[in-house]
């Protein structure tokens, strides 16, 4: 956030206020309320921890595969795209790695506050509300759907583009297997918010930092999306019952049961 001291967050129509203009206190105020309001909105104050978004954002042993896999699956995507691009002849990047700590401050804050702190909507309370009615595919389309749809005033303010609504249809098409790979690991990690969290400061950011082929990425994320659909068989549906907790006989239920 000290990169926004004096410059603001750019945009294509000048620039969002800079942190100066708004205090440090207020940048803090405003997270502190909005956390707040977040929990208060949640199942957080459950007593049994069943559905505990608290819980599930903070630091589990047994999961740390899936953090870091939701840090490095990006990553892996890039790399791969570029250097297959490479083979083929197909166009990439000037660069493999771009050596500029600027992305560094994007991933933070977007693991804060700019994009981290959705999942505790998409993944943690739509999708795991969804999936107690439908299977993990039908809600998956269904937060496709809403998540492109969220980006909207982005697209007429400026962020974005100016372009409106036309300018947001490629989106809906792209973020299908975004989605579903976003539901993949949440679900597999037991439905961990940090795992996702970690997915999502490095999908906005690891392209300031790493280079790609746009084309074998398309293809590739494609093909991730497949893999998880028939790995985590989303066409059925799963049981959430104490999701995080211990069931009466003091066992653990597995998460993935269906």
């Amino acid at each position: 956030l000290l990169y926004f001291v004096n410059n603001g967050t750019g945009d294509t129509n000048g620039k969002m206020p800079a942190l100066n203009e708004v205090s440090i206190l207020g940048y803090v105020l405003f997270g502190i309320l909005f956390f707040i309001l977040g929990i208060n909105f949640s199942n957080a104050t459950n007593l049994k921890l069943k559905e505990n978004y608290l819980k599930s954002l903070l630091f589990e042993k047994g999961k740390a595969k899936w953090y870091i896999i939701g840090f490095s699956l990006f990553i892996i995507l890039n790399i791969s795209s570029y250097f297959i691009g490479n083979l083929f002849g197909v166009e990439t990047t000037e660069f493999i790695i771009k050596p500029e700590p600027i992305w560094l401050i994007g991933f933070f804050s977007t693991f804060l506050f700019f994009g981290g702190h959705e999942e505790f909507g998409w993944r943690g309370f739509l999708q795991k509300e969804l999936q107690k009615k439908y299977n993990p595919l039908i809600g998956t389309l269904i937060i496709s759907f809403l998540w492109s749809l969220w980006h909207l005033p982005l697209h007429y303010n400026g962020h974005y583009s100016t372009g409106g609504f036309m300018d947001l249809l490629p989106r809906f098409v792209w973020m299908i297997p975004v989605t579903i790979v976003f539901t993949w690991v949440y679900n597999k990690s037991s439905y961990s918010i940090l795992a996702v969290i970690l997915l999502h400061a490095m999908m906005n950011n690891v392209s300031r930092a790493i280079g790609s082929s746009e084309l074998v990425y398309t293809i590739l994320g494609i093909s991730l999306a497949i893999f998880c659909i028939i790995n985590d068989k989303m066409w059925k549906k799963k049981s959430y019952h104490l999701i995080y907790d211990k069931n009466e006989n003091g066992a653990k239920p597995a998460a993935n049961t269906v």
